[in-house]
C-alpha cells in the first residue's frame, strides 16, 4: 500500500474521531474567544501532540493484534454489531443530553496545557487503536515502522485540521451550540449506522 494512502487514511480516520464537538474543540473555541487566536493555536499545537503520540501507542498494539489474523477476522465481524448498537443507542437517547465542557487552561501555558488536556482525553488510544487495526486488517496500512511513524504524522495533521476548523469558526461554533447540543445524537447515530453498511459490505460484500 502507498505511503500516501496510509497517511490520507491516518489522517481521515483522526479527523472523524475528532470531527463532533468535545472537550477539546470545544476548548479550543473557548481559547480563541476569550484570548485570541495565537494562544488557541498554541492549545492546538499541544493537543495534536498529544494525538501523535497516542497513535504511535495504538499503531503498535493494532500490529501486536494483526499478528494473530483469528482476532482480526473476529475484530471484523465484531465492528459490524457494535457499530449497528451504537447507531440505534444514539438514535433513540435524549438529545437534550448536555455537551461535553470546555476546560479552562493556564493564560501562559496553552501548549503543554493541550499536551495534557490532551491525554485527559481517554477515548482517544481505544478509537485509534480501533481505527489502526481496521485500516491494517483492510490493507490502508502494512504492519511496518515505516508505516507507524506515517500513521502517528497523519494522526497529528488529522488532529490539526479539525482543532484549527473549530478555532477558525469559533463564532460560528458559538452561535449554533444550541442547535448543535440538540441534534448531537441523531448525528452520530446516522454516523454509526453508516459504518455498519461499510463494515458488513466490507466483511459480506
Amino acid at each position: 500500500m502507498s505511503p500516501i494512502y496510509a497517511l490520507l487514511y491516518s489522517m481521515a480516520a483522526t479527523a472523524v474521531g475528532l470531527a463532533l464537538p468535545g472537550m477539546l474543540n470545544m476548548t479550543a473555541v473557548r481559547i480563541r474567544l476569550q484570548r485570541g487566536y495565537i494562544a488557541a493555536r498554541q492549545f492546538v499545537f499541544g493537543t495534536a501532540f498529544t494525538t501523535s503520540i497516542q497513535a504511535m501507542i495504538a499503531i503498535v498494539f493494532a500490529n501486536v493484534l494483526m499478528a494473530n489474523p483469528s482476532i482480526i477476522e473476529g475484530f471484523r465481524l465484531v465492528a459490524v454489531g457494535v457499530f449497528l448498537a451504537l447507531g440505534i443507542f444514539f438514535l433513540l437517547k435524549n438529545s437534550a443530553t448536555p455537551m461535553a465542557e470546555a476546560k479552562p487552561i493556564s493564560k501562559r501555558r496553552s501548549f503543554f496545557g493541550g499536551v495534557l488536556l490532551g491525554f485527559m482525553n481517554f477515548l482517544s488510544i481505544p478509537y485509534l487503536l480501533a481505527a489502526g487495526t481496521w485500516g491494517l486488517a483492510n490493507h490502508y496500512m502494512e504492519p511496518t515502522w515505516s508505516h507507524r511513524f506515517i500513521f502517528m504524522g497523519g494522526a497529528g495533521i488529522g488532529s490539526l485540521l479539525v482543532n484549527f476548523g473549530y478555532v477558525k469558526s469559533a463564532t460560528w461554533v458559538e452561535r449554533k451550540i444550541n442547535f448543535i447540543a440538540r441534534n448531537i445524537n441523531r448525528i452520530l447515530g446516522v454516523f454509526f449506522l453508516v459504518l455498519t453498511v461499510w463494515q458488513a459490505w466490507v466483511v459480506w460484500g
